[in-house]
């Protein structure tokens, strides 16, 4: 009689069965979601799926973003399995070249020690921001502000040796004449690039527009 098990066709036949279609970093996927066993938050999941994970993979999953904010470490016989929290905001700063970017993020008051599956609450005016680590966010810097809740909050500090993610430590800041309240972009009267035509030869100017 043969006892064996396949465990990696039992996962499939269950990730199939009970699975969810999701996205990995905008790839399709398919996968095992469930409340973690220590932790009823409705925000903090648990993830499993025979495709690769990694810590600041964001997952798209039931028309909203999580963030994979445990250490993946090594496959387990067939299957990846982490720890999810759900993206709460959208971020915007504007840079320098007068871009603004949006980045989804986790923005707490509080924070889930993964190790501990505890929350830790913050100081009154200081919140915690989690990102995923890619090109785009780590042109994020000390001193870099932004808006949500409407409230501004500056960057006081960061911590990247969680490796996917960026963890930055905000203040609560003053609001500045150059802040965009209504659109939630922080220094965007300083940042912006406004454009002027100087006519020299005292010739009219025709401009054609196309609008899209």
């Amino acid at each position: 009689m043969n006892n064996y098990i396949n465990i990696e066709d039992d996962f499939a036949y269950l990730q199939s069965l009970a699975g969810d279609d999701i996205l990995i970093n905008g790839v399709g996927a398919r996968a095992l979601i469930n409340y973690t066993k220590t932790n009823r938050d409705e925000d903090i999941r648990t993830i499993a799926s025979m495709t690769e994970l990694k810590r600041g993979d964001i997952i798209t999953w039931d028309n909203e973003q999580w963030l994979i904010i445990s250490e993946i470490g090594h496959k387990r016989f067939c299957y990846y399995k982490g720890i999810i929290q759900k993206v709460n905001y959208n971020i915007k700063f504007i840079f320098e070249d007068g871009i603004i970017r949006e980045y989804p993020a986790i923005i707490e008051s509080k924070i889930f020690d993964v190790e501990s599956n505890q929350f830790f609450t913050l100081p009154t005016g200081k919140i915690i921001v989690l990102l995923q680590d890619n090109a785009e966010s780590r042109m994020i810097n000390i001193d870099n502000r932004f808006i949500k809740m409407n409230k501004a909050f500056k960057v006081v500090g960061d911590d990247r040796t969680d490796k996917g993610l960026i963890k930055l430590y905000c203040d609560l800041d003053m609001f500045s004449v150059d802040d965009d309240k209504i659109n939630e972009v922080a220094n965007y009267e300083t940042y912006k690039h406004t454009f002027t035509i100087d006519i020299l030869n005292g010739n009219p100017l025709t401009v054609n527009m196309l609008v899209v």
